[in-house]
């Protein structure tokens, strides 16, 4: 489509546009000659329109409804109150069940998720701690020497073991 605005008239062409030598337009195919009001302009869309529409809820509803008036993504969110039901296991195997409330759109990011879920807490406060002991470890030349000998590795790991079983009887 081009667009051309020549002696206050504005000529929209579907297809081509052909200008002859007198200065007047041969149209195409399609050519729609559209007059240009004095006090009318092109105007683009505004850019901070948005048109939201997405399942925010586990449950659909009953009868659609149209809902007028709302002017922010968080009056979106406070009148929809988007939540989800999780259900996560445990390291024993046995289902944890949360429920998750979204108050705006910075909550579907991961790091929100991980704060607003106690149970993803949890996961993530232990993988760092599991991380920082692994590179603790890991760079620890006298524990790598001494594991090196089968002897004094075994009796590490019993030492461990023993820690462990006192650790559960003190719960």
């Amino acid at each position: 489509m081009v667009v051309e605005q020549k002696n206050a008239k504005l000529c929209l062409i579907n297809f081509k546009y052909i200008k002859n030598m007198g200065g007047m337009f041969n149209y195409g195919i399609g050519g729609n000659e559209v007059k240009v009001d004095a006090n009318e302009s092109i105007a683009d869309i505004p850019s901070n329109r948005t048109l939201l529409i997405q399942k925010l809820t586990d449950e659909a509803p009953v009868t659609p409804e149209s809902v007028y008036g709302l002017q922010t993504v968080e009056d979106v969110f406070e009148k929809f109150t988007p939540t989800v039901q999780l259900e996560h296991k445990d390291e024993d195997g046995s289902e944890v069940k949360e429920t998750m409330t979204f108050k705006n759109l910075g909550d579907f990011d991961a790091k929100k998720i991980k704060e607003n879920s106690e149970f993803l807490s949890k996961l993530e406060i232990e993988k760092e701690q599991n991380m920082k002991i692994s590179r603790q470890l890991s760079s620890n030349r006298a524990l790598l020497k001494a594991l090196e000998n089968p002897d004094t590795k075994n009796a590490i790991i019993q030492m461990l073991e023993e820690s462990v079983t006192e650790i559960n009887q003190v719960k």
